[in-house]
């Protein structure tokens, strides 16, 4: 229904900081809705976000790690190693990208 800046989230308003949200135009399709471009949360009718039991244990999982403790328990053992597994592969790909970008530019 409004226009939003797709890198902070945050709706456009006008003027700034008024609170009067900017509409989108008529006809104009949400970003989530553009072939190519989409929105890493997906669509309403197919998101790829995180569920709330989800999110939760990943909330959980950051407070743990950045206070640095952990309760002994099996299943917070369990979700921090998935967790963890996937924030090490999304690094790994961060470096790969960055990488590949500097070679190329040294070519």
């Amino acid at each position: 229904m409004f226009v939003y800046d797709e890198i902070t989230g945050r709706a456009y308003e006008n003027p700034p900081h008024s609170g009067r949200l900017v509409p989108r135009p008529p006809g104009a399709v949400a970003p989530c809705r553009i072939a190519g471009v989409g929105c890493a949360k997906g669509t309403p009718e197919k998101q790829r976000g995180l569920n709330p039991a989800n999110l939760a244990a990943y909330r959980h999982y950051r407070e743990c790690r950045a206070t640095g403790r952990f309760p002994d328990d099996a299943i917070v053992r369990r979700n921090a190693a998935i967790i963890r597994a996937q924030e090490e592969s999304h690094e790994r790909e961060a470096w790969a990208d960055f990488r590949n970008s500097l070679l190329a530019r040294l070519r």
